[in-house]
């Protein structure tokens, strides 16, 4: 039988049958939509894994200055995500919205978006040079909410079913994942491609080229994305009748824009009042604050911590990095989505899972940094690659999981508030990312310049490694040789240490308390199966009148009200189908 289900399910995840009004979305549609993570997560990939070693290494910015200027990005986020997340979702207030959908409209704003996103990767080591790369980067970040955060929000507007969900944020993942070793990769080519100033290794323009290819790449993949998705106002008459109803209970409300965005910021506060949100947030800042330190940190780590005895330039270690993550992505994606929909298997053990393959990661990089005396360069090479291979299992393991997860939160939403409020979930996720970005680089960037890594420490083992190939010496030898001050080989040491730490220690703790939150976790393909049907029921009484949802909340199943106040944290009498989260304590 379990094998049936197997078959099934991937019979189910290829097919390319789709039908709007049952929410059945065809392969070819959840590709569509999904692959703009590509773009997504080829941008992120490239700031987390390379700017910070850009910034230092050709911006002329020192490491904890470059930290705070990736982390600007937060303090443009706490206003404009919600921001737009407000305007995404009151967007059917506009006439432009109900004509063109609260959604889809804001994929015009992806021309901008590649645009910025190529001016932040201009190498300019002038002294002002900072000021240029935070007005950038702020431009880029404002420009990419604009159409992220709408864009998130596509599963839960173009389908209810927990499988069909699982198929586009599956595929999702696999686009990002995709993205993730490309990323790393395209620049190591342009490395190799593109001359390097003299004594140096590197090109500064092989990242600004790289930039280039992805913004043209983001342009097509909006383009696939709104000829691939649908506005459901457009194909269910159900929903539509109750988004009207509801647009003109608000209208009646003679709401100013002013009141209407406090409200939106006063409900974005409320969705950490749903207990499942609560874990899932948690869950969430603890996945990709692992994925994000990891990436950005061992670029650097392999470049520096393992002098004299071992450095890899900055092209290697990006295949070492990327290659994994491409078999892997390959290999894994239609599996973990099949064992995030299995009932006994789940989104828990998942994590559980993930976190667990990347704590021993974390140990065998410590065991080789902290025993590194003790090895030879092909042992400390082959341990680093082994290592690297084991974080990529976990990753794919507990990577896969928030974004399948998270069009269910505006489901269990929707049954305490009537409504699906997907674009403020999308924008409090948005915040939660670039808050894990931003904390994680301010973190790492103050730790590395105190240990005293900065652009001398960069191109010193940028000059080792070519030293190295020109002349055919070993990387000690050619160590040794270049470094003649005692002042420069205890910077290098010094920052090596730091960077080891971080990798080390810093990740590790953060992976142990993520453990701990999956253990609780409840939301799963039979919760979610179950509160469905629970909303189901309660729209079709509200279709009716007050009383008849009154009426349905008296006879609802034990059973069914014990899950629904498990996934709330809610109790189901004073708040289901309340339309209000702001009444009594969260259990």
């Amino acid at each position: 039988m379990g094998e049936e289900n197997k078959k099934s399910f991937f019979k189910e995840f290829f097919s390319f049958k789709t039908d709007k009004e049952k929410g059945i979305i065809g392969f070819q549609n959840a590709l569509g939509v999904g692959a703009w993570d590509m773009f997504n997560s080829g941008t992120g990939g490239l700031v987390g894994s390379w700017l910070l070693y850009f910034l230092t290494s050709f911006g002329g910015v020192n490491p904890g200055i470059a930290a705070i200027l990736i982390s600007v990005r937060l303090f443009v986020d706490m206003i404009w995500a919600p921001i737009v997340a407000a305007i995404s979702d009151d967007f059917y207030r506009f006439a432009v919205g109900r004509k063109y959908g609260r959604r889809r409209f804001f994929l015009i704003f992806s021309i901008p978006t590649s645009i910025s996103f190529v001016l932040v990767w201009i190498p300019i080591a002038a002294g002002w040079s900072w000021l240029y790369y935070l007005l950038a980067f702020v431009l880029f970040d404002f420009c990419l909410d604009l159409i992220m955060i709408p864009w998130e929000t596509l599963p839960a507007e173009m389908t209810e079913d927990f499988t069909q969900r699982n198929k586009m944020g599956t595929i999702r993942m696999w686009a990002g994942g995709i993205a993730q070793p490309c990323i790393t990769i395209v620049p190591s080519i342009f490395m190799r491609l593109l001359p390097a100033a003299d004594g140096l290794q590197t090109s500064p323009w092989a990242l600004f080229a790289t930039a280039v290819l992805w913004g043209i790449m983001g342009l097509i993949l909006t383009y696939f994305v709104f000829i691939s998705s649908w506005d459901p106002i457009f194909i269910s008459k159900e929903r539509r009748e109750i988004i009207l109803n509801n647009l003109s209970e608000q209208k009646k409300s003679l709401e100013t824009p002013l009141k209407i965005f406090a409200r939106q910021f006063s409900n974005l506060a409320m969705t950490l009042k749903i207990k499942t949100f609560r874990k899932h947030l948690v869950l969430y800042f603890s996945t990709f604050g692992v994925i994000d330190s990891y990436t950005t940190i061992f670029v650097i780590f392999a470049t520096v911590s393992f002098l004299p005895r071992l450095t890899i330039d900055p092209a290697a270690a990006g295949v070492i990095l990327a290659v994994p993550l491409l078999i892997m992505t390959f290999a894994f994606a239609p599996i973990g989505s099949w064992l995030i929909n299995h009932s006994k298997f789940g989104p828990q053990k998942m994590y559980i899972i993930g976190f667990s393959s990347i704590l021993i990661s974390c140990t065998v990089y410590g065991i080789t940094y902290f025993g590194r005396e003790a090895f030879n360069e092909q042992v400390i090479y082959t341990a680093i690659l082994v290592a690297s291979c084991i974080f990529t299992f976990g990753r794919q393991f507990m990577g896969s999981v928030p974004w399948v997860v998270f069009p269910m939160m505006a489901d269990i939403d929707e049954i305490i508030s009537r409504d699906k409020r997907a674009g403020i979930y999308a924008g409090a996720m948005s915040f939660v990312r670039k808050f894990t970005n931003a904390a994680f680089n301010i973190i790492i960037g103050s730790i590395m310049g105190i240990a005293g890594y900065s652009q001398i420490v960069s191109q010193t083992a940028d000059r080792v490694i070519k030293y190295h190939t020109d002349n055919g010496v070993s990387i000690e030898s050619a160590y040794h040789t270049l470094v003649t001050s005692s002042e420069l080989n205890a910077s290098i040491q010094n920052a090596g240490t730091g960077i080891a730490i971080l990798m080390v220690f810093f990740i590790g703790v953060l992976v142990i308390w993520a453990m701990w939150n999956a253990i609780t976790f409840k939301l799963n393909s039979n919760t979610h199966r179950i509160l469905m049907t629970e909303i189901k029921r309660l729209r079709s009484a509200a279709l009716e009148s007050n009383e008849e949802v009154k009426a349905a909340k008296a006879t609802v199943d034990p059973e069914t009200k014990k899950i629904v106040e498990e996934l709330t944290g809610l109790p189901y009498d004073q708040y289901v189908w309340s339309g209000n989260l702001a009444q009594r304590k969260t259990r």
